[in-house]
């Protein structure tokens, strides 16, 4: 067996890049830090969980990290999709009716508590896309909410009001460029 041992690989042929099948390319992040409330009762983009990203390639697949930290009163359902350039790229046949395509939801309840409590919750949903494109794809993290009032990057305290001192963690939307 043979080892190759190198500090630098350089492109033959400029901006024609390294690509090595399997590996990322490319990483861009979009990051909410800052509390949103939502009561829409149809999808509109939570703030600031967006990312664009540029393909290098059209066999590029683009892996999708979507990372929600939300709190909700009792009684809130809420539906998470994402969308690519301002369409709905892929959707959840399963759900229908009120679940209108959403890729994953949540229902709030604190009733079975006594006393202060703090609701927060996390939602994770990973998908990977063939774009088959060098254009520039912007990704969006959309949410619709049913029944109640969602609190984005913020707990929801038992009473049902928002408490800004139970503040969660950051929520996400990453996208790799993974080569092909």
């Amino acid at each position: 067996m043979s080892t190759l041992f190198v500090d630098t690989i350089n492109e033959k042929t400029t901006n024609n890049g390294v690509i090595i099948p399997g590996h990322s390319i490319q990483t861009v992040t979009g990051i909410k830090s800052d509390v949103q409330t939502g009561n829409n009762t149809s999808y509109a983009d939570i703030s600031s969980l967006t990312a664009t990203i540029t393909p290098s390639s059209t066999s590029s697949k683009i892996m999708l990290f979507a990372d929600v930290h939300c709190g909700g009163t009792t009684g809130t359902i809420y539906y998470f999709r994402c969308v690519r350039n301002g369409s709905t790229f892929f959707t959840n046949s399963d759900n229908a009716g009120a679940e209108d395509g959403s890729m994953w939801s949540y229902y709030s309840d604190t009733s079975n508590f006594s006393g202060p409590h703090y609701q927060g919750h996390r939602q994770f949903f990973n998908y990977l896309d063939s774009p088959a494109t060098t254009s520039a794809l912007t990704y969006k993290i959309q949410a619709r909410v049913y029944g109640g009032t969602t609190y984005y990057w913020r707990c929801n305290q038992g009473d049902g009001t928002s408490d800004s001192s139970r503040i969660t963690t950051v929520s996400s939307i990453t996208l790799m460029e993974i080569a092909q």
